[in-house]
């Protein structure tokens, strides 16, 4: 439904949106700062950040087609403790504040959607906050692969994942070779392939 959700956007508020081109790289709403309206993901893929009282950002997960974020500043109006940098080219639709409230009024799905949104990131924030106190880079590592399915290779880009997880290439490679060793994933070609989400999980359960 989320993609629909998306696409139908320009049905309902052709005059309102804006849409946006972001370059790999670049931040699109950063810690601290106010954000006047929702963006709609329509194509790439984007890391989600959170910033700590410490000064610290952690990883809490990515972003693709069909997902949004600047949701939480439509019940609040204090400054976000998030921030959303593109891992890839991405087009995205930016509507006001507003505007998303009206749409809300009107359409149920959309309620339903940006409170689903809304409590993804929440729950991913809570548990990761959990985790990264005294975690390792490999225990990070395995965090992020939770995202992914079983026995299906997935193009991974071992920098994208160092940027997300605030770590080296040097630490990453180390994490990735252990977990290769213990038999949790494979990693073929600039693939990797989770071959044991159940020895991931009881891993993070010790944590």
């Amino acid at each position: 439904m989320s993609i629909e959700i998306v696409e139908s956007l320009p049905t309902y508020y052709q005059s309102e949106i804006t849409k946006v081109s972001i370059q790999v790289g670049k931040p699109i709403i950063t810690a601290e700062s106010q954000n006047k309206g929702v963006y709609f993901i329509r194509s790439g893929r984007a890391l989600v950040r959170k910033l700590l009282l410490n000064g610290e950002t952690i990883f809490l997960k990515e972003l693709d087609a069909g997902n949004c974020f600047g949701e939480m500043e439509l019940f609040s109006d204090q400054s976000n403790t998030f921030e959303i940098v593109a891992l890839t080219e991405m087009e995205l639709y930016f509507l006001p504040r507003e505007q998303v409230k009206e749409w809300m009024r009107t359409d149920f799905r959309v309620t339903q959607y940006l409170f689903e949104e809304l409590n993804d990131k929440l729950q991913h924030s809570s548990n990761y906050i959990v985790q990264h106190n005294q975690g390792t880079t490999y225990e990070h590592l395995l965090h992020y692969l939770t995202q992914y399915p079983m026995n299906k290779p997935i193009k991974i880009n071992k920098s994208e994942i160092a940027q997300a997880l605030n770590t080296s290439l040097r630490n990453l490679n180390r994490a990735f070779l252990k977990g290769q060793t213990e038999g949790i994933f494979l990693w073929e070609q600039k693939e990797l392939t989770l071959i044991n989400k159940d020895h991931l999980l009881s891993v993070l359960e010790e944590i």
